[in-house]
Formats: structure tokens, C-alpha cells, sequence
């Protein structure tokens, strides 16, 4: 009983949020299927690739949330590791637009250092509300991680709208030996489960095996191996 007290106390320390739907945009997206030629088998993503030192044009940023804009930091430090981890979970259960995880020191390291030798990487969604895919372009900048729809970006980097952000904070691991890890997607675009499953890739190739590293490297360094159809089957 007063474990949920307290927890139920500490929540006072996240910022109130004004919930952000973006602009709306048509969600007919990318449909990927088994077989096609036209993002499939060893054929690499057309008009994203950056082989042989080639660099990728970056698209327009949107402003992330630091983490001071998302909790009151000086009274989340007051909390022990247990009761941040706790109340992190908590809020993001119900949270209408984005989604939480927490990291241990090292997975923070190894994900940076990924995400350093492989900025770039492109995730097929399955859509929650219909049948078929869209393609997610995924572009590190920091800690911060910006996803927007893979046709908007071929079409004009500069223009292309966030669908997700996805953000690493450091702030605690010094003294709370632990990271937050905090997503966010533009509900005109993608749907909260959608955003959810974003995440959860992006940490398992980030993070993962030898096998999801490797279509990482692939893709930004090795295009002529990429397998459009091999990540499908990971994703």
C-alpha cells in the first residue's frame, strides 16, 4: 500500500503535455508484399541509399523533447532507480501519444555506438487498421532518432513530415545507473500500437543479434547486400 502511495505521489514530476497530431496525411503509405520487385529481394531502397561514401540528405527536423520538457528532473532525481522505473511505466500505460522504456548503462552505450556507425535504417510497418505495409525512413541525429514516411522523403527530404521520434536521455545514468528511452509519434500519421512496434525495432536491431546488426550495416554500408525482403521477415 504505500509503494502505490508513492508511486502514485511521484507522478506530479512529468510536465503537462499538449498532445500534437500533426498535419494529416493520407495513409494509403507503402505497400510492401512478398515477391514484388519494387522494394524486394537484394534490390536496395530506391533514392536512400548512400553507398561508396555517398551521403544521405537529411530531412527537416522537427524540435525533440529535451528531457526537462518532458518531467521536472529535479524532483524525478529524488526517486530511487526502482521508483523511476516504476513511474516511467506507469504514465506511459496510459499515455495518448507516446511510449516508454528504460536501459541499463550498457545498452545505452552500445545503442549510441550503433546508432553512430549506422545513422540510417528503414522499417516496413504492418498497418494496425487494414491490410499491407508503409515504409518508416529512420534518420539518427544525436540521441534523438526522426522517422518520417519513406515516399515523402524520396519525394523531398526538406519537406518531409515526422511520423515518430524517437529519444534516448542520459540524464540519470550517473546517478541512477539507468537511461530513459521515450517515443513518440503524430497520430495523423501512424497509430499509438503502430508507434509501440516502432520502438520495439528500433531497440531490437539497435540492440540486437548479430544478424539484425548486419541488415544495419547492410544498409548503410553495404547496399549491394541489403535484403529488402530479409528485414521484412525480421520486422
Amino acid at each position: 500500500m504505500w509503494w502505490t502511495r508513492r508511486v502514485q505521489s511521484l507522478q506530479r514530476v512529468f510536465q503537462t503535455q499538449q498532445y500534437v497530431r500533426g498535419r494529416d496525411v493520407p495513409r494509403h503509405a507503402v505497400r510492401y508484399e512478398h515477391g514484388s520487385r519494387s522494394m524486394s529481394g537484394d534490390v536496395f531502397v530506391p533514392g536512400v541509399s548512400a553507398p561508396s561514401g555517398g551521403k544521405v540528405k537529411g530531412f527537416t527536423l522537427p524540435v525533440a523533447k529535451s528531457l526537462r520538457e518532458v518531467v521536472k528532473l529535479p524532483l524525478m532525481e529524488k526517486a530511487s532507480a526502482g521508483e523511476i522505473k516504476q513511474i516511467w511505466s506507469e504514465h506511459y500505460k496510459q499515455h495518448q501519444t507516446a511510449m516508454g522504456d528504460v536501459l541499463t548503462p550498457a545498452e545505452l552505450d552500445a545503442l549510441r555506438a550503433n546508432a553512430v556507425k549506422y545513422p540510417m535504417f528503414v522499417y516496413p510497418i504492418k498497418q494496425s487498421d487494414r491490410d499491407g505495409f508503409y515504409t518508416l525512413f529512420a534518420q539518427w541525429q544525436g540521441d534523438h532518432c526522426f522517422m518520417t514516411f519513406l515516399e515523402e522523403y524520396k519525394a523531398d527530404p526538406a519537406a518531409a513530415q515526422p511520423w515518430f521520434i524517437l529519444s534516448l536521455y542520459p540524464e540519470l545514468v550517473k546517478t541512477k545507473m539507468i537511461a530513459l528511452m521515450r517515443g513518440e509519434v503524430f497520430l495523423k500519421q501512424m497509430t499509438l500500437n503502430e508507434g509501440k512496434h516502432v520502438m520495439k525495432l528500433a531497440r531490437k536491431f539497435y540492440l540486437g543479434d548479430r544478424a539484425h546488426v548486419d541488415l544495419l550495416h547492410q544498409f548503410n554500408r553495404d547496399s549491394k547486400h541489403f535484403s529488402f525482403d530479409e528485414l521484412a521477415r525480421k520486422c
